[in-house]
């Protein structure tokens, strides 16, 4: 792996399974939550996820999928 993909992965975001476990956490706490909580759970997931608000709004408000084995 070269000097640049590394560099890049490091800048990717949280591995997945971190990514499911704050998902985990926080989803619950998103769908039960007044406008100005959802604002800060929400800014609380993008940082470490590196996503748009879009996408982590989208991403805590759906049923979550079981993660998928990437097999051999």
């Amino acid at each position: 792996m070269g000097e640049s993909e590394q560099m890049r992965g490091e800048h990717m975001g949280t591995p997945m399974k971190q990514r499911q476990a704050i998902i985990n956490k926080l989803q619950g706490q998103y769908l039960h939550a007044s406008k100005n909580e959802k604002s800060r759970i929400l800014n609380e997931f993008v940082d470490p996820t590196h996503l748009n608000h879009s996408s982590a709004r989208r991403t805590l408000r759906s049923p979550q999928q079981p993660l998928k084995d990437p097999g051999p």
